[in-house]
Formats: C-alpha cells, structure tokens, sequence
C-alpha cells in the first residue's frame, strides 16, 4: 500500500505539473508549476489537520446506525499514527500502520485539486 501511494504521487505531481505546463503561455509556465506544488502543500496541511479524520474518523453526524461525517481533529498524534489500522464499523485490525493508510488515503485527495 505504501509503495503504490508513493508510485501515485510521484507520477501525479510531476504529471500535473508538466500537463498544465504544457497548457500555459510561455513566460506563465512557471507559474502554473508552482500551483500544482503549492496546492499539495495546502491539503497536505488541510488533510492532517482535519481532514483524514472527516472523511475517515469516528462518527460525529449519525443517521441511523450510520456514520456520515467524522469529528474534524488532527491527526499529528504519535500514538494514533504508530497505532494499528482498523477496517469499517466493526473493528477489524489489518497488519497496516495507520500512518500508512493516512498517507494513501491523502495521496488520493491531493490529486482531486489539481485537476
């Protein structure tokens, strides 16, 4: 899982990058570069502040016996990232670090502003 997360990231920075540079005139190409850099930095910041545990934390917002919206709190706690990852409602442990599903799961989300 890390390795795949890893292989998203550098394909998807760069690839952006060069993609959207490729669009731009000619003296905004390093512009348009940094954009790309700078909004993986914004939800680098964004996912571990709150955003990991929105999207994947305990449930705040209940609908029935559903969990629709997790409680927004940082996710920087050494004890939650060296702790063992668990899948769904129920509790299974899988032989993941945690700090390892973070990383996979935000990959993902910092494609989503890029394109």
């Amino acid at each position: 899982m890390l390795t795949a997360a890893t292989l998203v990231g550098l394909m998807s920075l760069p690839g952006l990058a060069i993609f959207y540079g490729g669009l731009a005139k000619k003296r905004f190409i390093l512009n348009t570069l940094f954009m790309i850099f700078y909004a993986y930095a914004a939800v680098l910041i964004v996912w571990l502040l709150f955003g990991y545990n929105l999207g994947f934390g305990p449930a705040g917002l209940k609908i029935g016996n559903y969990g629709i919206l997790g409680v927004p709190t940082p996710t920087l706690d050494a004890g939650f990232m060296a702790s063992q990852a668990t899948i769904g409602p129920s509790g299974f442990a899988i032989n993941i670090p945690m700090s390892t599903i973070v990383f996979f799961q935000f990959v993902f989300a910092a494609i989503t502003p890029g394109l």
